[in-house]
């Protein structure tokens, strides 16, 4: 193979691969651009199917609808995170997403998405989880979740605290910094970067509106004595 080429190759290579999934996250993938509805960073949409299944989306939400007849509704969840509330009684609800999927009649349930993880709450009514075979079935209040393994156990969660953001609410209750930073970065352009992996340990408790997000590195850098240092595009590196 000529140098030319290969480079033209490798060159056309890494580009597909950043359509694919952008480095850091910094821009949509291709699946997320051309979904029928999608959220921005910090935005949240509401949005009614033709059979009156309402969705209410959170921030870099984006949502396909693969189907829709008189008797069910198929959409995929392609990355983050919604609130499902089915239409019709007589018609079934399925959130196709990442290796799963989500059965529902009557229901209300949250379901969020970050690449194969996937974490599914219901807030009333019953719903079945369904993955490699196996079905798994939420009442009102309970969680489960699956990634690249099983079905997880069944537990019992706190719907408001789940669905905080509905309100504009980010809730952080003794949560590691690496994971509180992970959060704040699904709601505000560009990225926060921790290169301090012992503050990133370190238990955090606070609330802060979903539009004021900035806030918590201030927070971390008067607690954990951070230093911070913002870049062009939104990057703030903390350390």
């Amino acid at each position: 193979m000529g140098r030319r080429a290969f480079i033209g190759g490798a060159l056309a290579a890494s580009v597909a691969y950043a359509v694919v999934k952008p480095p850091m996250s910094l821009w949509p993938s291709y699946s997320e651009l051309t979904a029928d509805y999608r959220t921005g960073a910090g935005e949240l949409r509401q949005v009614t199917l033709a059979d009156n299944t309402s969705l209410d989306l959170n921030t870099k939400t984006s949502v396909a609808v693969r189907s829709q007849t008189a008797d069910t509704t198929l959409v995929e969840l392609v990355s983050g995170e919604a609130a499902f509330s089915t239409g019709a009684a007589s018609s079934s609800l399925t959130v196709l997403a990442a290796s799963g999927r989500i059965v529902a009649t009557r229901s209300n349930f949250n379901v969020r998405c970050d690449g194969s993880q996937v974490s599914i709450t219901c807030l009333n009514g019953n719903l079945t989880i369904e993955r490699a075979g196996i079905a798994t079935r939420l009442d009102a209040t309970q969680q489960a979740s699956y990634g690249d393994e099983v079905i997880s156990a069944v537990t019992a969660v706190d719907p408001g605290q789940v669905t905080a953001w509905r309100h504009g609410a980010l809730i952080f209750d003794g949560m590691p910094v690496a994971q509180v930073i992970a959060e704040v970065n699904r709601y505000r352009p560009g990225r926060i970067v921790l290169m301090n992996e012992s503050i990133g340990r370190r238990l955090l408790t606070a609330q802060l509106p979903t539009t004021e997000t900035d806030k918590i590195i201030v927070q971390i850098v008067h607690i954990f004595g951070a230093k911070a240092r913002t870049l062009p595009g939104g990057i703030i590196v903390l350390s």
